[in-house]
């Protein structure tokens, strides 16, 4: 299928915010975002319980191996529900699932697929931290220059929606972004899933500790829209 790319611009404070808020909870930031992504994928479902998959890296763990060539990631299933807890509950809950997770990294995605009897096509979370990067990218230059667009390289996916966070050492800040299936999310409702996803990292920038089944995620013209 088609997709286009969504950049969503995260605020310099929020970005703070939220990696404050990892180190204050003692889990990864990655825990963080996943959260934002399950988030993304309740409120578009419109569904308490949703089902989605984390991206996890497989590389071998041997000698020399960071210099295999191949592709070494998998997708692992993960479930996440929204009543009745606090943001602070559901990045918890994500850190540790994704902390279990790691053991099965190497579990291929169709067989869990087969097992379960479950479709995790829809939506998957990626994430990725740009530090090693810039520690062997160009090491002919000083810090300042090594630089990920030094790196190409390109992507396709099957998935209907895929929400793409990297982190930047250098910069200290995350960016998102997400591949969306065209033929299933138009231009209107791209542009509405970028606003979604602002109101769920401010919503945890905000106040992490209030519940997520309280808090207006929605536009004030759709939340018009449900009370009509």
């Amino acid at each position: 299928p088609a997709s286009t790319f969504i950049s969503c611009e995260i605020a310099e404070q929020n970005n703070r915010a939220l990696s404050g808020l990892a180190r204050t909870l003692g889990v990864q930031e990655k825990s963080v975002w996943c959260s934002v992504y399950l988030a993304l994928l309740s409120l578009l479902s419109g569904a308490d319980e949703v089902l989605g998959t984390a991206i996890t890296q497989g590389r071998p763990e041997i000698p020399d191996g960071e210099k295999m060539i191949g592709v070494f990631l998998n997708s692992l299933p993960m479930r996440a529900a929204m009543s009745g807890r606090r943001w602070t509950d559901l990045i918890t809950a994500t850190d540790r699932e994704l902390r279990e997770q790691h053991a099965f990294r190497h579990y291929p995605l169709p067989e869990i697929q087969r097992l379960s009897g479950l479709d995790f096509s829809a939506a998957t979370f990626s994430y990725t931290n740009w530090h090693m990067y810039y520690e062997g990218v160009d090491r002919e230059g000083t810090r300042e220059e090594w630089i990920p667009q030094k790196v190409g390289g390109w992507q396709d996916t099957n998935y209907l929606l895929t929400v793409v966070v990297s982190n930047d050492d250098k910069s200290e800040r995350h960016h998102l972004g997400i591949a969306a299936d065209t033929s299933v999310f138009d231009a209107a409702f791209r542009e509405r899933i970028r606003g979604y996803v602002a109101n769920i990292v401010d919503a945890i920038a905000s106040d992490a500790t209030a519940f997520i089944d309280r808090t207006a995620l929605l536009s004030e013209s759709e939340r018009h829209q449900q009370l009509v």
